[in-house]
């Protein structure tokens, strides 16, 4: 089946600090609109996102809390986006090991599952670990050998059928000098990563957006 919308989840406004609002997209008309049926359990912002185009399904891992953004405070809370009927509801089975924010998200359809991986833990601290999530059971669990090349949090990342790119991103928000233009390669059929330097962004930065055109086999990082 198919399923011709997008979801943005959480974020921060500012004002109102982090929000649990679920905007949805719908492609054929270009339309955007909040999905009252759907928010997410935990207001939060720089959580990670994959997606089930399978079976209709996204998740929403990690993330921070708090009402200072200079202070944030990571989680591990996981949010299941139905596509079918536009809800959302926590799922503690596929919470991720260890509590972060600014995660970054791939997804191998062709496998079912999806990656959530590097993010920070604290403003002066960041992991490199990367968590694994089995679509079909809702279930997430650690991947070490998929685990990126260095600690970093707010990377971005795109993904092929077969591989994910994950680039950019800090190792500290409140360090100089800490931010990346490292790309590194998720192989999905040996669930490893490795640095990628011919694949590393034309500058350091953290926050990019990122699409996929994955029947092109090319992705894109903007600003």
């Amino acid at each position: 089946m198919s399923y011709p919308q997008g979801y943005f989840a959480g974020g921060f406004t500012g004002a109102k600090g982090n929000v649990s609002s679920i905007d949805k997209i719908t492609y054929s008309n270009d339309t955007n609109s909040a999905q009252t049926t759907a928010v997410l359990s935990q207001a939060r912002q720089g959580a990670g996102g994959v997606t089930d185009t399978t079976d209709g399904k996204g998740y929403i891992g990690g993330g921070a809390t708090g009402s200072n953004i200079n202070n944030p405070q990571p989680s591990n809370v996981t949010d299941k986006i139905t596509y079918s009927n536009d809800s959302s509801a926590a799922v503690t089975t596929a919470n991720l090991i260890v509590a972060r924010f600014g995660v970054a998200g791939v997804s191998n359809n062709a496998g079912g599952n999806g990656y959530f991986c590097g993010g920070g833990t604290s403003v002066s601290n960041s992991t490199n670990n990367t968590d694994k999530i089995t679509f079909s059971t809702d279930t997430t669990a650690s991947q070490t050998s998929a685990n990126l090349s260095s600690n970093r949090g707010y990377a971005t990342a795109v993904n092929s059928k077969t591989k994910g790119y994950i680039s950019g991103g800090m190792t500290a928000q409140n360090k100089s000098n800490s931010v990346l233009a490292t790309t590194d390669i998720l192989v999905f059929s040996t669930d490893t990563t490795s640095a990628a330097t011919a694949s590393n962004l034309s500058e350091a930065r953290q926050g990019a957006s990122a699409v996929n055109a994955i029947q092109n086999g090319k992705g894109y990082f903007a600003s």
